[in-house]
Formats: C-alpha cells, sequence, structure tokens
C-alpha cells in the first residue's frame, strides 16, 4: 500500500499563486522561466513550486522591468549569469539613468503643481510656467 501524499501540502507556492499574489498570468511567469530568469522546482508530476527565493526573483523582475532592464539584463542580475563586476557596471548604468529620470520629473513637478491651479487657458500661455520650468530641456 503507497502512502497518500498531498501534493497541495507540499512547500512552496504554486504557479497560480505565484501568478495571483503579483496580479500576473501564470504564462508571464512560465515566459520568464523559458528565459531563465527562474528556475522553480519541480514536483514528481511536473508542477511548480516555488521558493521563498523564485517569489523574491519575481519581485526583482518586476522592479526591474519597472526600471528598464532588459530581460536579458534581469537574468544576468538575478541569475548570475555576469561576474559581478560587470553586475555592478549593469546597476550603476541603470542607477545613473534613474537619478537623471528623478531630476527630470522633480523639475517638472512645480510645473505641475502649478497647472492644478493655473487660470491661464493653456499652460504655455501662463506667464508663471517659464519661470517654473528648468532652463535647459532634459537631454
Amino acid at each position: 500500500m503507497h502512502p497518500h501524499v498531498d501534493l497541495r501540502s507540499t512547500t512552496g507556492l504554486s504557479i497560480g499563486e505565484v501568478a495571483d499574489r503579483f496580479g500576473l498570468g501564470a504564462h508571464v511567469l512560465r515566459h520568464w522561466e523559458d528565459q531563465g530568469l527562474l528556475t522553480p522546482d519541480r514536483l514528481p508530476n511536473g508542477r511548480r513550486r516555488y521558493t521563498p527565493r523564485d517569489v523574491l526573483a519575481v519581485r526583482l523582475v518586476l522592479l526591474g522591468r519597472a526600471l528598464g532592464f532588459s530581460l536579458p539584463q534581469l537574468r544576468a542580475l538575478v541569475c548570475g549569469t555576469l561576474d559581478r563586476n560587470a553586475q555592478r557596471a549593469v546597476i550603476a548604468g541603470h542607477r545613473a539613468a534613474l537619478e537623471r529620470r528623478i531630476a527630470d520629473m522633480q523639475a517638472l513637478l512645480p510645473v505641475l503643481t502649478h497647472g492644478v491651479t493655473c487660470t491661464a487657458d493653456t499652460i504655455p500661455d501662463c506667464p508663471e510656467v517659464a519661470a517654473l520650468l528648468p532652463a535647459t530641456p532634459p537631454p
């Protein structure tokens, strides 16, 4: 007689549970797995089980995508396909780009704040906007 094994009680999360947690389709997680970004454990029946490390990798991929990282860059960072110095160079490049974007957004914030209460017909018609804008546009 074989003991009954409840596969649902096996440690880790199913693909559906991870997909639901992040508002993703399961096909996205399967695609990321095909791209080498995720390597969930497999049960004897082939079902995926996501460990806490896999869930962290999903979080990192989502954050990286939002910051403009490509899937190959994310694979290098999340899976360590680059040596640590090369990883740092990719991270430094994206950090510099992000800092520029933040500076651009901060420069525009006073214009948007003013635009909420501005009484001019259009923003360019407002005499205060020119003084609020940075002297040179971002590159």
